[in-house]
């Protein structure tokens, strides 16, 4: 793979490995496990792994269980060094660096292997990046391994680490900026990065965006004609949706803490440069024209009180700080729920559950009250995790935001998902909506349905609505939010879409009319989701809501959709939901 860097005079060659048998030629999980571990984990907790698609909780069981047997760090060393490498594999890697090479790893091993078998290998130097879950021993000896992250959005990916993702965003080029930050230049880099059309005035960013689209039907177009021999017409790009709310529309933003341009460590913003490369500083949002002024002020305020605070700000899980993301939401009735992110590191419980009342002190009774917060929460949490690992602390306020959406209620938890843009939301939904050409004899497919959202608007044109996903909290949401509204004709299901679609597809037997709505992440969706989809001949309309059409997966849906099921692509609306960004949200109905 060959990529281009703006600060270099001539390219570079980038080699992207996974690790597990790409550079080793076994798994060194399972090596470790089948040469140490002696006793047999209960089987239903293997089996938990295997249907939610997470095998880490049942390697921290493993490596637990071997803690107790007196396992030690030198003997996982030892059979970790021990595996060899593919043949042939390290002369490759020592051939890339000295050929100029940037090579990196992107694994769902651990750090501490990975490392240990580099080390032993002595090809450490070889390898620039490592992307992998972190690890670390604790003070009894037991090996701790993280998620590198939560995801829910790549199906064909692990839940704590999608690859591709990962290597989209090492693979991003950098704006063409001024090489440095400045006081008095920050605030426009910022908008820059964050906000990348906000120099053009809107009616050019539309512009930007509907040539975009087209450029999405050409791509689409010749894949289609390559992959399976069709050609696309008689289809419409639709413009309708191109017309939001365009300044503070945010209705969600996740602050982080890095050093400032003033070189305060307990700076609260946003970041010019890539941590993953470390080249980053930190730049308050004051300026940026897509977030609301209550947002703005929360993070002053969340600001003020760490800098006055005797604990460090944590901008690295292991560099002994504290303080770390804060997260604002807000309604469009201006209530505001914040969430303050916090790394208790050895602290003891009670010493942490102080610095929560202190905080709850300050933005309910001192100088952060005029942040007017609804809602205030804390999360202490020491590992990247799931809130049901680490759950999060109501400190004050309501559990809940209840946000209306084209005249239905919707609850917001800290942790829902919510489109940031709740006008251009109600936009993309209809336009969904409007496209599928719903009737009362219609049963409506909602594949992704996240809170519900899609299906209970529709609930009111339709017989009734199967949703589904994977994030058993969404699904939860989904139905108490069916609940709120009054909302009985719908149902939701928690799985993989992959393994629910046909249960769910045999369970409605011989309807007559089934309309499917699709709105998966951005990797779009597995293969066999789509295949369970083409061989439901009822389903005569099938609306796709892509939030990155680019993607390689994506638009392999769009082939495989016509390809396997015959279905024809009709029309193209695209929605702006960011605007001043270059991202836009895609409706496109088959037929």
């Amino acid at each position: 793979m060959q990529c281009e860097q703006t600060q270099m005079a001539s390219p570079c060659f980038l080699a992207v490995f996974d690790f597990d048998n790409t550079i080793t030629n076994s798994d060194t999980f399972y090596t470790v496990h089948e040469h140490l571990h002696t006793g047999k984990m209960p089987e239903e907790a293997e089996n938990a792994c295997v249907a939610t698609g997470n095998y880490m909780p049942y390697e921290r069981l493993v490596f637990s269980s071997m803690s107790d047997k007196g396992v030690t760090r030198a003997q996982i060393r030892a059979v970790v060094e021990s595996i060899p490498s593919v043949p042939g594999l390290e002369d490759v890697l020592r051939f890339l660096e000295n050929g100029g090479a940037e090579v990196i790893f992107i694994s769902d091993a651990n750090s501490v292997f990975i490392q240990d078998w580099l080390d032993a290998h002595k090809l450490s130097h070889t390898v620039r990046r490592i992307f992998t879950n972190p690890a670390h021993y604790d003070k009894d000896g037991c090996l701790q391994v993280e998620d590198y992250h939560v995801q829910d959005t790549c199906q064909l990916s692990t839940h704590n680490l999608c690859k591709g993702r990962i290597l989209e965003e090492y693979c991003q080029p950098e704006p063409l900026l001024s090489p440095i930050v400045t006081p008095e230049n920050q605030h426009e880099r910022l908008a820059d990065v964050v906000t990348p059309l906000w120099r053009l005035p809107y009616e050019e960013q539309l512009q930007y965006k509907y040539n975009w689209a087209l450029s999405i039907v050409k791509q689409f177009t010749t894949k289609l004609r390559l992959s399976a021999r069709k050609k696309l017409t008689n289809f419409i790009v639709d413009l309708g949706g191109l017309k939001p709310l365009t300044e503070e529309y945010r209705n969600k933003d996740e602050f982080n803490i890095r050093t400032g341009v003033d070189g305060n460590p307990k700076t609260v913003g946003f970041f010019i440069g890539s941590p993953s490369k470390g080249n980053t500083v930190c730049v308050r949002g004051t300026n940026l024209i897509n977030i609301k002024p209550s947002h703005k002020q929360a993070a002053q305020a969340y600001e003020d009180y760490i800098r006055i605070s005797d604990l460090p700000a944590c901008h690295d899980l292991y560099d002994g700080g504290h303080w770390r993301s804060f997260i604002v939401r807000s309604t469009s009735s201006g209530k505001l729920m914040a969430t303050a992110v916090f790394h208790p590191q050895n602290m003891e419980n009670a010493a942490v559950e102080e610095e929560a009342l202190k905080l709850r002190e300050y933005f309910v009774h001192g100088a952060g009250a005029q942040s007017n917060l609804s809602s205030l929460y804390f999360q202490s949490r020491n590992v990247r995790c799931t809130n049901e690992v680490a759950p999060l602390t109501l400190l004050h306020g309501d559990t809940h935001l209840m946000e209306d959406l084209s005249g239905f209620t919707f609850r917001i938890s800290p942790d829902s998902f919510f489109q940031v843009n709740s006008q251009a939301a109600s936009v993309l939904y209809e336009t969904a909506l409007k496209s599928a050409n719903l009737t009362y004899t219609t049963t409506l497919l909602d594949v992704c349905c996240g809170t519900g959202t899609i299906g209970i608007l529709a609930s009111r044109y339709v017989r009734g609505v199967v949703g589904m996903d994977i994030v058993p909290d969404a699904v939860k949401d989904a139905e108490h939010n069916a609940t709120l509204n009054n909302v009985s004709n719908v149902e939701f299901i928690s799985g993989r879409a992959e393994k629910v679609v046909p249960g769910v597809i045999r369970g409605l037997g011989m309807s007559s009319e089934i309309v499917a709505v699709v709105n998966p992440g951005r990797s779009g969706l597995h293969e066999s989701v789509i295949h369970a989809l083409c061989e439901t001949k009822q389903i005569q309309q099938l609306v796709y809501i892509s939030c990155k059409a680019d993607n390689a997966n994506t638009m392999q849906n769009f082939v495989q959709l016509c390809h396997e099921g015959n279905f024809t692509l009709r029309k193209i609306s695209p929605v702006d939901l960011f605007p001043h960004t270059t991202h836009t949200e895609l409706v496109l109905l088959f037929k």
